[in-house]
């Protein structure tokens, strides 16, 4: 694992951290970062696709939105992937 380069959404999420080792938590973690990954991909995909065609301004004027969206949803996806964690740790006490 020495070369293992952590995904956008495990270091969000902070997937290595898990010092309770607890199952649901990995599950919860995983499922958190694939999610933010698979959104990532789409930003990523449409950059692509514009690379050549569009300046910069044009590039934010017409994709900004999508932009902020991904954003949003990636933020919300860490925020419920926190909570769903704490839940865990609560119903363990």
């Amino acid at each position: 694992m020495e070369n293992y380069v952590p995904t956008l959404g495990a270091r969000r999420v902070g997937l290595e951290f898990n010092p309770s080792g607890n199952k649901k938590i990995v599950d919860i973690k995983v499922a958190a970062a694939d999610f933010i990954d698979l959104l990532e991909s789409y930003k990523n995909d449409v950059a692509s696709e514009s690379y050549d065609t569009l300046t910069p301004e044009q590039f934010q004027s017409l994709k900004g939105e999508f932009l902020r969206a991904v954003s949003l949803s990636q933020t919300h996806i860490e925020t419920a992937s926190m909570y769903a964690v704490k839940s865990v740790i609560l119903m363990n006490e």
